[in-house]
């Protein structure tokens, strides 16, 4: 291949990953559709574009020199007309005339707008990667079109504004994050269309940072700043969570380039790389809920009507199944799974309506392949603690609470953006359910946003943006979590923006329930409240309200007060229970706004929903005052009047101090220490959040340091009879067992991570360690009734066979026996036989042979060749039968034979075959039953089954 055609094959598979090639069924539905929309929008540019010679602009509602945006939609526009003249199917698809304008048009912004000699103004974005990953894309789409002098042109200034993917903002800022994958898109495809291998390999090697030594690199997790870290949150702007926006741009621009250059003299061959797959898992996978992207780690995006929730996580879907083109097989079959999962189970939104022709082909072909299976339901807590968000998935809903603290801030409005965000980072809750559509459909237009689910705020009225990018003197803000369970802690310390609010707010995720506590105090003259719920209703208003069994008012504008509310249903949604009874406000309202309001950007056409409100209203100059409420998503009416009736969870504070719940039903015991103290049965001397749950004789037990300042938790737990330390993560150092538990965390890394320790009331005792060099390959074991002792044969890797020897509450002995050197020991059986008082171990060897090593206690260790197999050993099993006064051995070999080889001391050796398992056998145990005279074997089959063999 001449180097020509290198290039000419990339610029190739970028045009295809634009327009979807040539080789599909311009007939098919949602591919006419796309090309119905593509001919839309060109027609629309075209017939509004002003081609005449000497004009000020090529469109006229884009007239100005100041605005930077105005070039990023001009170029959007012309590519648009690009698409339709390169797209199969459209009327436009080669057409002269439009190529015609397109030339001019082009021509026009290199001399008037995007130039090389011009100066950026006002928003660095449109200048180094808004206008100049268009105009790449208008070139590749049209290049056998264009001049070379034309693409000199162009080329030049895209390599003005943009001459190195390491920098931003004219050089000043290093290129971090999603910004920096875009930087380095924009010079690869500068590179592939100007022919230039060193732009090219510039473009690769920003992924990497090569130039910085990796600092900066985009496949490495980061401690702090923008980028992955190790719990699986993004962070971008330094102090936002942003998986849901940056994220999912940051993704599919590695997805596309990765899929680009793989194959290529340019290939990415950077092994850390292989983190961007483990990020599908770790970041992306836990915040999709049905297609929808939680709007908890969407930044400003959440304010723009045209990238809804499930516009951002079809966009994620999209870039997750461009991924598994360069992923491994497993990945590959993984990410395909998630996305047929996805794309079936999205009822609100068609994917297929809102996707590129490329997007529609992929998901197209994982759809009709029969191979790829549906993803299972994802079961988990999750806390993303570097970036202070949660997320709570069960089999029927996820629930998701957004935080903030001086690390992470509390919301981001740039750019005329989310002018309303004053209190997403504090403590809103989400959750999510088969209203699939419960945070669409203009829900961020018409939300009270004074009232948001889960938070607590001062009545203070704000104006637009406001507080934007708080970050409050609070670090308490994390939790703990018991792994591979969906029991976890979360709290969060409320420092308010422009009020001496101060609250302290618990949240325990126990499975189906959700219990959370708060404690709260201010002195501004002005009321606090607390929002229970703000959930938007059907536009038929059909949703059904009952509080304490009695059907509520659903008239829209209708409020009350209600005293003594135990329970509360809403349908389409669940229950919430209200230990020891609440006073409540109710608000059904219908709530009118515009996109504009929150984003400048957006339309000034009203809309409607309508919303049903529930909130604790604290007074004015609370001091003290606490709230304590349990959501039940997805409940009935009757069932959380049963629990409210039956209500497993007991509240054992809620304070400043400490808040602590027990739930009896999963014997869970929650707490956040927000100081030093004790509670129920646990005592920590530093602030913490501890979970403990017991089950049949473990106790597990899980810890973190919110606050991410201490180098050491120091707690107790007050419950006698745990004898044994099951598990431990490295960090847990155990003190005392007895009379209570104690143990220390090393907390020093700072992450805010949980570790966990399980106890058992089973005792155990460590018997023997044989080095790294003699790894156990096989143990059995048995009883010297005579002498009252235990004993355990171990066989060694190193060919060493060693008896293991003790009585109990005394000391543990070990011999070697023998050693076998010839050929490798496969599995052991043994057994004392109280006749002769000879201990007996049966050694199965890799090369088929059956040995008797036998001995008396005390006395010299003797071995004899029983027998032979021509197939290979895989389980040995011995016994004695005192009532025949014969010893026996049990053989497996990897044909599935079960082989019986029986024998009298000094006399002759005999085998029958038991049994066949065609199956084959995984391994054998086997014993006499005196009492019934009969022998039995236990066989474990590869596929699953555990047989009795007995006669």
């Amino acid at each position: 291949m001449t180097t020509q055609d290198v290039y000419d094959l990339l610029r190739q598979k970028w045009s295809d990953s634009l327009t979807g090639g040539s080789n599909y069924d311009t007939h098919d539905h949602s591919i006419a559709a796309q090309i119905s929309l593509i001919d839309q929008h060109a027609k629309s540019y075209w017939s509004s574009m002003n081609t005449s010679s000497g004009t000020t602009s090529l469109w006229s509602d884009l007239p100005s020199t100041t605005i930077s945006a105005q070039i990023s939609n001009a170029y959007t526009r012309l590519r648009w007309m690009a698409l339709a003249y390169a797209t199969t199917g459209s009327q436009y698809q080669g057409n002269a005339a439009l190529l015609s304008a397109l030339s001019f048009g082009l021509d026009w912004m290199y001399t008037n707008r995007y130039t090389p000699s011009t100066t950026e103004y006002d928003n660095w974005w449109d200048w180094e990667i808004g206008s100049p990953q268009l105009l790449n894309d208008t070139m590749v789409l049209l290049y056998s079109q264009l001049s070379s002098t034309q693409i000199s042109n162009y080329l030049s200034a895209i390599d003005h504004f943009v001459p190195d993917p390491n920098t931003m903002r004219s050089g000043r800022e290093i290129s971090t994050g999603a910004n920096r994958s875009d930087l380095a898109q924009v010079v690869i495809i500068r590179g592939i269309v100007g022919q230039s291998s060193t732009r090219i390999s510039q473009g690769r090697d920003a992924l990497s940072d090569v130039s910085g030594g990796g600092a900066h690199s985009l496949f490495t997790s980061v401690t702090s700043g923008d980028g992955f870290y190790a719990d699986g949150s993004f962070i971008q702007h330094k102090v936002f969570a942003y998986t849901g926006s940056y994220g999912v741009v940051l993704l599919g621009g590695l997805a596309r380039l990765l899929s680009l250059l793989s194959g290529s003299n340019w290939a990415v061959t950077d092994p850390n790389a292989a983190n961007v797959y483990q990020w599908v898992y770790t970041s992306y996978e836990p915040l999709i809920y049905q297609a929808a992207m939680m709007d908890m780690v969407r930044g400003r995006a959440i304010s723009r009507s045209d990238s809804q929730d499930h516009a951002a996580g079809q966009s994620a879907i999209s870039s997750i199944i461009q991924l598994a083109q360069s992923a491994s097989p497993t990945d590959a079959m993984n990410f395909k799974s998630m996305a047929k999962t996805w794309i079936q189970g999205d009822t609100f939104r068609n994917y297929f309506s809102n996707r590129s022709i490329p997007a529609i082909l992929a998901a197209q072909a994982i759809l009709n392949d029969l191979t790829i299976p549906t993803r299972p339901t994802l079961v988990m807590h999750k806390q993303y603690a570097a970036m202070d968000r949660v997320v709570h998935r069960r089999p029927t809903f996820g629930f998701g609470i957004s935080m903030s603290s001086h690390r992470i801030a509390n919301y981001e409005s740039i750019n005329d953006e989310n002018l309303h965000g004053w209190y997403t980072g504090d403590g809103m809750s989400y959750l999510y359910n088969s209203d699939l559509g419960q945070f669409s459909n203009d829900f961020w237009a018409t939300i009270n946003p004074y009232r948001l689910p889960g938070t607590t705020a001062d009545t203070q009225q704000r104006t637009d943006a406001s507080g934007e990018r708080y970050l409050s003197n609070a670090n308490w803000v994390g939790g703990a979590a018991i792994p591979n369970t969906t029991l976890g802690t979360v709290g969060m310390q409320l420092l308010a923006w422009n009020s001496t609010l101060e609250a302290w707010k618990s949240w325990f995720c126990l499975d189906d329930t959700i219990i959370a506590l708060g404690s709260l105090t201010s002195s501004d003259n002005r009321t606090i409240e607390t929002f229970v719920e703000n959930r938007r209703l059907s536009e038929a208003n059909s949703d059904t309200l009952i509080v304490n069994g009695t059907t509520q008012s659903s008239t829209l504008g209708g409020s009350a007060t209600l005293q003594g509310v135990n329970w509360m249903h809403l349908s389409s949604t669940g229950g919430y229970y209200f230990p020891g009874g609440a006073t409540l406000n109710m608000l059904h309202e219908a709530r009118t706004g515009a996109w504009h309001n929150i984003n400048q950007g957006g339309s000034m056409r009203p809309v409607t929903r309508n919303y049903a409100t529930a909130w604790f209203d604290h007074g004015i100059n609370p001091s003290g005052a606490t709230y304590a409420y349990v959501l039940l998503p997805g409940k009935s009416a009757e069932d959380t009047a049963s629990y409210s009736a039956h209500p497993p969870v007991q509240i054992l504070q809620n304070d400043s101090h400490i808040q602590a719940v027990r739930e009896t039903h999963l014997n869970v015991l929650a707490t956040n220490f927000w100081q030093s103290g004790s509670v129920d049965v646990l005592s920590s001397q530093t602030p913490a959040a501890i979970i403990l749950q017991q089950q049949g004789s473990t106790l597990t037990v899980s810890a973190s340091d919110p606050q991410r300042m201490l180098q050491t938790l120091t707690i107790t737990i007050n419950i006698p009879g745990y004898h044994t330390v099951t598990q431990q993560d490295s960090q847990i150092h155990v003190t005392q067992l007895s009379p209570a538990i104690g143990f220390t965390v090393d907390v020093s890394s700072r992450t805010g991570a949980s570790y966990s320790a399980t106890f058992s009331k089973v005792a155990q005792d460590m018997l023997a360690q044989f080095g790294r060099d003699s790894a156990l390959t096989g143990t059995a074991g048995y009883y010297v009734t005579t002498e009252g002792t235990q004993h355990v044969i171990v066989e060694l890797s190193s060919g060493a066979l060693t008896e293991v020897y003790w009585r109990s509450g005394q000391g543990v002995h070990q011999d070697t026996l023998t050693t076998f050197f010839n050929s490798r020991m496969v599995d052991i059986g043994a057994y004392f036989n109280p006749d002769e008082g000879t201990q007996h171990a049966i050694v199965g060897t890799v090369d088929g042979v059956l040995t008797e090593v036998y001995w008396r206690s005390g006395q010299g260790v003797h071995q004899d060749v029983l027998t032979s197999f021509n197939s290979t050993i895989v389980g040995v099993a011995g016994y004695y039968v005192t009532t025949e006064g014969t010893q026996h051995a049990i053989v497996a070999t990897v044909d599935g034979l079960l082989t019986e080889v029986y024998w009298r001391s000094g006399q002759d050796v005999h085998q029958d075959t038991l049994a066949t398992f065609p199956a084959g056998i995984i391994d054998v145990g086997a014993y006499f039953n005196p009492d019934e005279g009969t022998q039995h074997t236990i066989v474990s089959l590869h596929d699953g089954s555990l047989v009795e063999v007995y006669w």
